[in-house]
């Protein structure tokens, strides 16, 4: 048996519901379809376990907590996160898909750094995502418009760690001019008449 929830489209929905009926019943499964909703947080409830779609589409989701992902995958078959502000998702504890699953997140400004590295070994390796091409890379700038999935190991670096190789490698360019202005400062002193003691 299945209850569906649909959004009304005259109607922005905020949040998912709290509560679904028949939630204490086990036999019940449910669909939930929200498309243009203000949706900025998915937080955890406990009929996700017995959800077979889970559609949350153009609805601003900016954060799925690690849970949510968790508990759609026990009974899931379709989860639709596609056309929202996902940045990155937080790593599942787990690596075993149901095979069954089919999983949408294209469309969303992703965030293609030391975060979301799980999500491209996941994508090219195992896991139950569709049109993988899809889901591209919006930041860094060096990545953008990249499919995550065709990336290196070395693309996905994080803000923190691009400072001090920014700093080093300015340093060693400095190092290297004081050096090369050393090795010939006889030459620079005759050529721009440059006087040390005058």
């Amino acid at each position: 048996d299945t209850i569906r929830i649909k959004s009304n489209y005259s109607f922005v929905i905020g949040t998912i519901p709290d509560l679904l009926p028949h939630e204490e019943e086990p036999k019940w499964h449910y669909e939930i379809s929200i498309n243009r909703g203000n949706i900025v947080i998915i937080s955890f409830r406990a009929y996700m376990n017995r959800t077979r779609v889970f559609n949350i589409t153009h609805s601003h989701v900016l954060w799925v907590d690690q849970k949510v992902l968790e508990s759609l995958q026990v009974a899931g078959e379709v989860i639709d996160l596609s056309y929202n502000d996902l940045q990155w998702l937080p790593q599942p504890s787990y690596s075993t898909w149901l095979p069954q699953l089919q999983i949408y997140l294209n469309s969303n400004p992703w965030q293609c750094s030391c975060r979301n590295i799980w999500m491209q070994h996941w994508i090219q390796d195992h896991s139950p995502v569709v049109e993988r091409k899809q889901i591209l890379c919006h930041s860094p700038v060096y990545n953008i418009g990249e499919p995550i999935a065709n990336l290196n190991h070395a693309s996905f670096m994080c803000p923190d760690t691009l400072v001090p190789i920014i700093c080093a490698s300015f340093a060693l360019f400095v190092l290297l001019i004081v050096a090369i202005i050393w090795k010939r400062r006889i030459w620079f002193y005759a050529k721009f008449e440059l006087h040390r003691f005058d």
